[in-house]
């Protein structure tokens, strides 16, 4: 069986947390119910209500575990799609995906542009929300998806790109700027409006501060929409600057 491309998403190691929590939880309200006939009365009763209200915790922790995995695993990959809708790709552009991650992006983004290419940047130095980014995961799931010839990986800081001006067609940034201190996230869009070429497009999507954004990128000579077609929209809006 052919192997998969591993996309392990942000929040993945919290949802692991809220899954291992809920088991653990919901086992010790059954088994303290189970064993209140052993157990002193007195004892029994409080180790049964005890485990009764971890137990309902528990069953909470894992209907969140099971609302985390649908949003990433199933709306993510679909939110993607439409990001890279918004961006109108001829296919053979050269783009950017910056705070690439896993490169569920960058990937995406190469299937798009047969004719060019996509340039995966992260600084991996930075937390990631989930666990495992590195540039052999992105290669790795480049090769998988069969666009390892257009996806190349690089590490540097979001805002010092070893790139040269207006050498790119478009930009990407997508979860990965909302975790920054201010003066960095308007140094990562400065970077990126360097390297954009004349009528390049550049899309943040992000969860917070994209009216910062849009006025970062106004400041910058931009012309600058706002977007949402994504679910949940609070979440996963964007802002789309054009040249």
């Amino acid at each position: 069986m052919a192997k998969k491309a591993h996309y392990r998403p942000p929040l993945a190691a919290l949802q692991h947390r809220l899954l291992a929590t809920g088991v653990a939880f919901v086992a010790f309200g059954a088994l303290t119910k189970l064993g209140r006939e052993a157990l002193p009365v007195t004892l029994a009763a409080f180790a049964v209500a005890i485990g009764a209200h971890l137990g309902v915790l528990g069953l909470v922790l894992l209907g969140s575990c099971a609302w985390f995995r649908w949003l990433t695993a199933v709306l993510r990959p679909r939110d993607v799609e439409r990001l890279l809708d918004a961006l109108e790709l001829r296919g053979d552009e050269v783009i950017v995906d910056l705070g690439t991650g896993d490169g569920i992006v960058a990937v995406a983004a190469a299937k798009r542009v047969p004719r060019g290419s996509v340039i995966a940047v992260d600084d991996w130095r930075r937390p990631h929300g989930g666990h495992g980014h590195s540039p052999a995961v992105v290669e790795a799931n480049a090769e998988l998806e069969g666009v390892a010839g257009r996806v190349r990986v690089m590490t540097a800081p979001f805002d010092r790109l070893d790139l040269p001006n207006a050498s790119v067609d478009a930009a990407i940034a997508c979860f990965s700027l909302h975790h920054l201190e201010r003066s960095a996230r308007a140094g990562a869009l400065h970077e990126l409006a360097r390297v954009l070429a004349p009528n390049g497009r550049l899309l943040v999507a992000e969860p917070l501060h994209r009216t910062e954004f849009a006025t970062t990128l106004e400041q910058a000579r931009f012309t600058v929409t706002r977007g949402g077609r994504t679910f949940p929209r609070a979440l996963f809006g964007w802002v789309l600057a054009r040249r």
